[in-house]
């Protein structure tokens, strides 16, 4: 935890250095240290299992941040095998839209996707879609259309690296390393599937409370690295770039507490939290 507050505060001493300029000529010395500070990285590297995963059960709520619920759900993960392991999440909307997503993965020393599937429909979401990728032939098919309507399917072959983590940002999240960065790659689920690499960054420590005990909630947020200097003017001119925001309780065993962001290409922002069950009736 140390460690990343060292990272955070030295980081937030560069954006200080780059906002205390100005000027024309100043206006590109901050391109050029925007793109200095998520310079991509070589190639692509796996990432090492510390916490390996298992048998678990997580129920979640869906708000509008600052805004009301509208959705409900579960997270599960079981093992198929010596090395295979199942993770789920289906979320089921107030307006009777559905959000399924599952992965197949293992875990030998590092992780790797094995298969990645997705299906959404219903009016929460711009356009009904299934997206279903092989992660160990970068064969992928897209489905577009609803039931009632008439469907297009698409089918084709990206060329993956080893490193593509669709749906596992919470399990990378657990076992990243001291420096509490990492990057890996990510395949966009839309019309044309696109390959793009990614960067994950702590940037804060959230105070957290359960029950009577406090604690501590590190801050990550996701960004792609592609495009540099459109991304950099962007920037430069005040515009929304989107991100992707986790916040993990790190202490001893890891626990996911909040996502923020969009759940699919062009989506609003949602906000997603782990939520208790509780008993409807009283002995």
């Amino acid at each position: 935890m140390d460690q990343i507050r060292r990272n955070v505060s030295q980081r937030e001493r560069k954006w200080d250095v780059i906002r205390s300029k100005s000027g024309t000529v100043n206006t590109w010395v901050m391109v050029f240290a925007f793109l200095a500070l998520f310079n991509p990285r070589a190639e692509a590297t796996p990432i090492e299992v510390r916490l390996k995963e298992g048998v678990t059960q997580g129920y979640l709520s869906v708000s509008v941040p600052g805004g009301p619920r509208i959705a409900e759900g579960e997270v599960s993960q079981v093992a198929t095998g010596a090395d295979r392991l199942v993770s789920r999440m289906v979320l089921r909307f107030n307006d009777g839209s559905r959000y399924n997503e599952t992965v197949i993965f293992s875990q030998q020393k590092v992780f790797k996707l094995l298969r990645y599937s997705v299906d959404q429909k219903g009016p929460s979401f711009a356009q009904e879609l299934h997206f279903d990728l092989d992660g160990a032939t970068g064969a992928y098919t897209v489905v577009e259309g609803a039931a009632s309507k008439e469907k297009s399917s698409r089918t084709g072959n990206m060329e993956l690296p080893p490193d593509v983590y669709n749906g596992m940002t919470v399990m990378v999240l657990k076992n990243l390393p001291e420096s509490g960065q990492a990057s890996f790659s990510i395949v966009s689920v839309d019309q044309e599937p696109t390959l793009y690499p990614v960067m994950v960054r702590p940037i804060d420590v959230d105070a957290v409370k359960t029950g009577n005990r406090k604690g501590e909630a590190v801050h990550y947020v996701l960004q792609p690295t592609v495009k540099w200097l459109k991304r950099a003017l962007v920037w430069l001119f005040s515009k929304t770039i989107p991100e992707y925001h986790f916040w993990l309780i790190t202490h001893d065993v890891p626990a996911f507490t909040k996502f923020e962001g969009p759940l699919y290409t062009g989506g609003p922002i949602w906000r997603i939290e782990q939520i208790s069950p509780r008993l409807t009736t009283t002995h």
